[in-house]
């Protein structure tokens, strides 16, 4: 199947839920998250790249809009063929779907060589030889159309209509208008079309006038038909995400915020520079500031702790946002980015503040339980206040829990929490920055220097090993540590 998105299958899928829990599904439509919905190979990483890059050239701008116009048109004039309402209307708009069904795969053609598009040129080249048969056809079917209708067809909204000739002479509806503007009546010529209605019976007499030559017509428009192939106006979609995506990172960069394109880690990690949460530009006037993330195989979770309000579900929101357009292969908004291709991304916001009941919390352990099941090395997982409504003790043990799960599976996670007792695990912490006695909030957050897990870490290094080498001495297997997290655990 062409497409402009892809040449390999996807390699996963993004569920719903983490588009609205990054705030996505107020920045994007319900049609580009279906699009991003669905994770990109590598290399589909790379030629989308290169799209968004060339979108900022003017030619290529330009030509690709052409393209896409073209598409629309055609599918409107398929939509207009194949809804006539009589053999008039049929023989008229036959001409209009065939020719900008021409200009549609001619204007696929491009000099532009990146994989993606020279399979553009590639199907406009298996399409040439009916371009040329269905042109030779439709310029003869177009000279007998004209032959036969010796009337002009106007197509409006409200109907096709049939105007009289053009003669030298003045008409005599002319004239009675003429006459009413003299004697001070006024005019209501151009709200009176000098025509009439076609209606179905009109154009049955029509074509019974004619019969042979609207015989002939049928006769060569079904010897024309199968030469127009509309599965292209797929395509047409697919150039919408990318304008939508384009308009998208034109609104960041008036904002101030870096854009650029990441490269595809081989080892498994997430660094970027100056990482921008761009759901923030829903809110008109708000200070977006950006964040280091740096996430490495040795360390791949993180318990986010510090001051409410200083931005820590922003940063997490950030990560998460831009994970997503770099596996679909869009603008990142940050300095500079190397990102591993994560094959599975999952969210875990609450859906309130705080638990009316322990019911609430025995669901949060049976989510993540399911969450875990299909956990491994090339999962993100981003987890916002999880276990809020639990006390300080009972929170700590099974937040310490979670990430040690995580920690087992080699997925990379954030965790977002506000359980002090974390900071005693051995699982490093990120934390807000406030400045001076007043405790300004900075939005700025950085690894946290204090705490047992820094200690912890220095030992692991200075002895060679890291974490997951500490949890194989430990041993354990998958039930025992999924068992932690089912109901009856809690």
């Amino acid at each position: 199947m062409l497409s402009v998105l892809n040449l390999s299958a996807p390699v996963g899928e993004i569920p719903e839920e983490v588009f609205s829990d990054a705030s996505l599904d107020k920045l994007l439509s319900k049609k580009e998250i279906s699009v991003m919905s669905h994770i990109c190979a590598p290399n589909d990483i790379l030629s989308r790249q290169e799209i968004f890059k060339l979108l900022e050239d003017k030619a290529f701008y330009d030509w690709l809009h052409g393209l896409y116009l073209n598409l629309k048109y055609l599918e409107k004039s398929k939509l207009l063929f194949e809804n006539s309402a009589h053999g008039i209307e049929r023989c008229a708009l036959f001409i209009g779907y065939a020719k900008s069904y021409i200009s549609a795969v001619e204007s696929m053609k491009s000099s532009y060589k990146i994989p993606i598009l020279r399979a553009l040129n590639e199907d406009a080249d298996l399409r040439e030889e009916h371009r040329v048969r269905l042109f030779d056809g439709i310029n003869k079917y177009k000279a007998l159309w004209e032959k036969t209708v010796k009337c002009r067809i106007i197509f409006e909204p409200s109907g096709v209509y049939v105007k009289n000739p053009e003669d030298e002479e003045t008409q005599v509806c002319e004239r009675v208008y003429k006459i009413c503007e003299r004697l001070g009546y006024g005019s209501e010529r151009e709200n009176i079309r000098s025509g009439m209605k076609i209606s179905p019976r009109l154009a049955d007499a029509l074509i019974g006038l004619r019969k042979d030559e609207f015989m002939r017509m049928k006769i060569l428009r079904e010897e024309l038909l199968p030469l127009i192939n509309p599965d292209i106006l797929l395509l047409a979609e697919e150039l919408e995400f990318y304008f939508s995506i384009n308009r998208l990172r034109e609104r960041a960069k008036s904002c101030g915020a870096d854009i650029c394109y990441p490269e595809i880690s081989s080892a498994p990690g997430y660094r970027a520079r100056d990482l921008y949460d761009i759901s923030l530009l829903l809110k008109d006037g708000a200070k977006i500031v950006p964040n280091d993330i740096e996430m490495t195989e040795g360390e791949r979770a993180f318990f986010i702790r510090g001051a409410n309000g200083g931005g820590k579900t922003t940063f997490l929101r950030a990560a998460a946002v831009n994970l997503i357009m770099f596996l679909n292969g869009c603008p990142v908004y940050a300095r500079n980015a190397e990102i591993y291709p994560f094959t599975r991304i999952f969210t875990h916001f609450p859906e309130n503040e705080g638990f009316a009941s322990g019911g609430r919390l025995e669901n949060e352990v049976n989510r993540l339980s399911e969450v875990l099941k299909c956990a491994d090395g090339k999962s993100f997982i981003l987890l916002n206040e999880t276990f809020s409504g639990a006390d300080e003790k009972k929170g700590t043990e099974l937040s310490i829990k979670l990430m040690t799960e995580i920690s087992r599976k080699k997925a990379f996670a954030l965790f977002v929490t506000h359980f002090h007792g974390v900071s005693e695990s051995d699982f490093p912490s990120l934390t807000t920055v406030v400045s001076g006695n007043e405790n300004i909030r900075t939005f700025k957050i950085v690894k946290q220097l204090c705490g047992r897990s820094s200690y912890a870490l220095d030992i692991l290094k200075k002895y060679g090993m890291d974490r997951e080498g500490l949890e194989k001495r430990r041993g354990g297997g998958d039930e025992g540590a999924c068992a932690a997290f089912a109901p009856n655990g809690l």
